[in-house]
């Protein structure tokens, strides 16, 4: 469009005032010979952009997929001059498939006047003030706010202008037509923070805050239209060290820095250690380091990452009078050291990488923990290149051995990896054609030569009328390891957007794909048996319906499966509505509430009980952290499509989550109404993490090496950690787990083929187990301890088939006869007789409608020997409705149905024709089980439930029946703070038959029994002892183990 925005009429002198920043007497008109009074280019235009359109070709037409809006205004810059051209908006509208086009809230975009130009009280120039981003309003009513540095310099503060300029002021020679040049000064701005406004859900703001550290730096202009009398150092160089802080004071700030690489040529650029290394003009904007602290203290550094850049020789020049020569390198990293903080000091670990002439890499040398050896890896990368057709980037062959690059290999032992690929079928580190990949091996378990990884099969090709890849590169063709085929096919071939895909695999079944072409989403899906799920979306490609196979879309048109509803809005959280259908054909609503910048803040579904509603909450803190998250709670009301707020003090279980200076979890809290009642705290020192867990759990030490591999767990024997027994895990110079020994100094030994696939492992307890493979990495062969080996058989399709000891099998399975791709038999074979369970029909969600069970006759079977039938039905939602059982022994045949609550699907009563096995089922308001009714009227018999509300924990259970006396047992559970079981307090009858049995225990640290007892009355003593020793069937025993946990002794006391 025009650079206007109301009535334009014709670009001329009368109407030039409606384009405010198009320059008219810049303006040459169409067709002039020449342009008076205008001796230099200038770079503008009338036009500005107001929409974009996005189509797909489909069925011969463009069909419409995206299309953007962008609104402008000409709002006074602030200089009583100008008013340039602002983008206010920018409104999406999706018109994708065949829902109604959907129109976007607009993003919105504000400015902030600033300065251009160093301004000068009476010096009669403009200070060219200009409106920079200052805040974005998201579609969802998220806000991004830009705070911008103040101006550095006044126009009697300027710097020199020359190299030694650290201000973010710049100099420009101009001058007025006919007047003589000048240097003028002009205003550059950093970002220093950043704040993410959640405007609408009761989230703070994610604030994130940059510092720019050591200067600015400028350099001369190289600039080809400027007469070199007139370049000044008006070239940005940027700063050469840049903080990162995220979150407010409220929350522990992380911090980041990183150092730059400026372009400065031969400056030296040191990292936080000191290391200098050379800087030249391409490293520019390359980062030194990279560093990260616990906190907002650059004493306490957690890693930094160091990188040297590397250049390659002179790839071309060209010469510039009175300007140094414009030159192309090409560059890359190729040394990367990491210094880590650990305790007793700091780990390094390196990385040093090698460029070809082509400026890849082939080789790069992990030299791991530079304190030590042998855990150093070479990878060599070859590339097979067409250099006539400028192909020069595919990788032919990858292989890592296990010593550093520049030292001679053993082969195959120190071979770690060592992968092939050929293209166009040609040879190895050959390009024949464009490229495709035609087969790809991996080394054999020997090592002495390779294995097919995948292929295209050698059918394929113009000779058999069959592509192994179509125009657009897509494989059409492909072989697995063992040379079965999988072909895919897309409708329409070529021309256009695929409308439909038929995948066949290596058995012949098909499944099919009709999509929709403009978001290239599935539509209807179609599985080799047929069954149809359907998917319908709306125009943005949101998922709004599914019909799954049991449900028909055409048969239910309006009673999907499942339904989703999306709710964007800028004046409230957004919400997703999602109904799951329920077998009494009503829909289950739960809502995701969303805040301004598309984070969970709530969820909601009716309870299960269908009293109220389960709740959700999680809240952030300035950082974008998750630090408290509810737990699902119950509430009054249906649920609704709204946040509900100011219910944290009525939680019965939230937690919080504690992060430190980095970000990591230091403490989890659980809490009661808003009282701690646990907690969990986890320490770090860079190469240990120690989890210390709530009363009654183990405190465990993780040590990592530097390669971050465990090498040591610790567990903790005593509360005050100065006690420890220790596992210990070794790696082979494959890097492979070599051995692990437990606090017994029991050791696990574990060897490896050259595929790096575990051939043997050695148990102290079941002795040496051994296994093989075939060439596509399955097990073909386990062989025990006893020499005893089992050998595995596949079909085409990966699936296991059959388990054999030498000739004989002892279980095999059969698939595809009911459907396609399904389990249809499973036999067990007992000495030569099979043992069958078999499938004969599957629903359309596949669960077995009709089964049976075959038992041979033999003498040990006796009665049991014969064919026993089970017939199922279903409903809509896949739950159990009927299973017909067949006469056992001397049980009769009997029906064994089940109803279900409505809309929770909840079991509500099961019984065998007249007899009810449950009568009736009652929920609590979290679906868990508080009441059963067993048994029929008059003869019931009702357990009953108890949980604590804030871990949900079981607290009591207690029986009931309706002859007297009423009450059967009540049984109460406590259970200390880590979880564990500590005392099971059971009162058997009623009034003065009423007897208790209370069992009780202690346990260690490593959460082992250590005492167990019965206890007088219906509560434990800290410890047991002759006077608290009581109950029906009275006991006192205590218990001793090993260092590995089996048990050394036990003490039965004299009770």
């Amino acid at each position: 469009s025009e650079r206007c925005l109301s009535t334009c009429g014709t670009f001329d002198e009368t109407n030039a005032k409606n384009w405010p920043d198009s320059p008219y007497d810049q303006f040459c008109k169409d067709g002039s010979t020449e342009c008076k009074n205008q001796f230099s280019p200038t770079f503008w235009s009338r036009m500005r952009l107001t929409g974009i359109n996005t189509k797909v070709l489909t069925g011969g037409a463009y069909k419409d997929a995206d299309s953007w809006t962008l609104d402008h205004s000409f709002p006074p810059a602030g200089d009583g001059i100008s008013t340039p051209l602002w983008l206010k908006s920018i409104t999406r509208t999706a018109k994708a498939g065949d829902a109604a086009d959907l129109p976007m809230l607009p993003v919105t975009f504000a400015g902030e006047q600033r300065p251009n130009r160093v301004d000068a009280l009476g010096d009669g120039l403009a200070p060219f003030v200009r409106l920079r981003m200052y805040q974005v309003t998201t579609e969802t009513g998220g806000t991004i706010g830009v705070t911008y540095s103040q101006p550095d310099c006044t126009a009697t503060t300027l710097p020199k202008p020359d190299a030694t300029n650290t201000t973010r002021c710049y100099p420009v020679k101009w001058a007025w037509e006919g007047d003589t040049s000048k240097v003028d000064w002009f205003n550059s701005y950093v970002v220093t923070q950043i704040v993410e406004g959640d405007n609408l859900a009761s989230t703070p703001d994610k604030v994130t805050s940059y510092s720019y550290l050591g200067g600015a730096a400028w350099e001369k202009s190289t600039d080809e239209f400027t007469k070199a009398d007139d370049r000044v150092y008006s070239l940005a160089r940027g700063y050469e060290l840049v903080q990162t802080r995220t979150g407010a004071a409220s929350d522990p700030k992380t911090l980041s820095e990183t150092r730059y690489f400026r372009g400065i040529d031969g400056k030296d650029v040191k990292d936080s250690a000191g290391v200098a290394v050379t800087d030249r003009p391409e490293f520019a904007g390359m980062p030194r380091e990279t560093a990260t602290y616990d906190g907002d203290d650059t004493g306490k550094l957690i890693s930094a990452a160091s990188s040297t850049p590397w250049r390659s020789a002179l790839v071309a020049k060209r010469t510039r009078s009175g300007l140094p020569d414009l030159v192309s390198y090409k560059t890359g990293t190729e040394k990367q050291s990491t210094r880590t903080t650990v305790s007793g000091g700091t780990r390094t670990t390196e990385t040093v990488r090698h460029y070809d002439d082509y400026g890849m890499v082939d080789w790069e040398s992990q030299l791991g923990d530079t304190a030590k050896t042998g855990d150093e890896q070479c990878t060599t990368t070859g590339y097979a290149r067409n250099t006539a057709s400028w192909i020069l980037g595919k990788v032919s062959r990858v292989e890592t051995v296990a010593v550093p690059c520049g030292t001679a290999a053993s082969r195959p032992a120190d071979v770690v990896a060592d992968s092939r690929t050929y293209y166009d079928n040609g040879a190895i580190d050959t390009v024949p054609g464009p490229g495709l990949v035609t087969k790809t091996e991996k080394i054999n378990a020997k090592g002495d030569g390779y294995d097919p990884d995948s292929s295209v099969p050698s059918t394929c090709g113009p000779a058999n009328n069959q592509l192994c890849y179509d125009l657009y590169g897509r494989q059409l063709v492909a072989a697995d390891p063992y040379g079965k085929v999988t072909t895919t096919a897309y409708t329409p071939a070529t021309g256009e957007v695929p409308t439909a895909t038929l995948v066949t695999n290596p058995k012949g079944h098909t499944a099919s794909s009709e999509l929709d072409p403009v978001r290239s989403q599935p539509t209807k899906t179609t599985d080799a048996n047929g069954k149809v799920t359907t998917t319908a979306y709306d125009a943005l490609g949101r998922v709004t319906k599914v019909w799954l196979p049991n449900r028909p879309a055409a048969t239910y048109p309006d009673a999907p499966s499942r339904v989703f509803d999306y709710t964007i809005r800028n004046d409230g959280p957004s919400v997703i509505t999602s109904k799951s259908l329920t077998h009494d054909y009503k829909y289950s609503v739960s809502y995701s509430i969303q805040d301004g910048l598309l984070r969970e803040r709530q969820t909601q579904t009716q309870s299960p009980d269908l009293s109220g509603r389960l709740l959700t909450e999680t809240f952030y803190d300035t950082r974008g952290l998750a630090w408290r998250s509810s737990g699902t709670y119950y509430a009054d009301g249906a649920p609704e499509p709204q946040l509900v707020t100011g219910q944290e003090t009525g939680y019965p279980a939230s937690t919080d989550t504690v992060y430190d200076g980095a970000g990591r979890t230091t403490a989890v809290i659980s809490k009661k109404y808003g009282v701690e009642t646990k907690r969990a705290t986890t320490l770090y020192t860079g190469d240990t993490t120690t989890v210390i867990p709530p009363q009654g759990g183990t405190a465990t030490t993780t040590v990592v090496d530097g390669l971050g591999r465990t090498v040591e767990t610790k567990q903790y024997t005593d509360s005050a950690r100065t006690a420890s027994q220790s596992t210990l895990y070794t790696y082979n110079k494959l890097g492979q787990l070599a051995q692990v020994t437990d606090p017994g100094n029991a050791n696990w030994t574990y060897t490896y083929d050259v595929r790096g696939q575990q051939v043997e492992s050695n148990d102290p307890d079941k002795g040496t187990t051994k296994t093989a493979y075939d060439a596509g990495g399955r097990v073909t062969d386990v062989t025990d301890a006893r020499g005893v080996t089992l050998h595995s058989e596949y079909d085409e399709l990966g699936r296991p088939v059959a388990l054999k000891q030498g000739a004989t099998t002892l279980s095999a399975n059969i698939y595809d006869t009911v459907a396609k791709g399904q389990l249809a038999k499973s036999i067990r074979y007992v000495d030569g007789n099979a043992f069958e369970s078999e499938v004969t029909a599957y629903n359309d969600l596949y669960q077995p409608l009709t089964s049976k069970t075959t038992i041979p006759a033999t003498t040990d079977t006796g009665a049991l020997a014969g064919t026993y039938n089970w017939t199922n039905t279903y409903n809509i939602t896949g739950q159990l409705l009927t299973t017909k059982q067949p006469a056992m022994g001397d049980l009769p045949a009997e029906t064994v149905g089940s109803t279900y609550k409505s809309v929770s699907g909840l079991l509500n009563t099961m019984g065998a024709g007249s007899s009810r096995l449950v009568s009736a089922v009652t929920y609590d308001h979290y679906g868990r089980t508080s009441r059963q009714e067993l048994g029929a009227i008059g003869q019931r018999i009702y357990r009953s439930t108890e949980y604590d509300e804030h871990t949900g924990a079981t607290t009591r259970s207690y029986t009931d029946r309706d002859v007297a006396p009423q009450r059967i047992e009540d049984t109460r559970y406590t259970t200390d703070p880590a979880g564990n079981l500590t005392s099971i307090a059971t009162a058997y009858g009623q009034d003065t038959a009423r007897t208790t049995d209370t069992q009780c225990v202690n346990m260690d640290a490593l959460r082992r029994i250590t005492e167990a007892w019965t206890n007088k009355g219906e509560t434990c003593a800290a410890a047991p002892s002759t006077t608290v020793i009581g109950g029906e069937d009275p006991y006192w025993t205590t218990y001793t183990y090993d260092a590995v946990g089996n048990r050394k002794t036990e003490t039965k006391h004299k009770t």
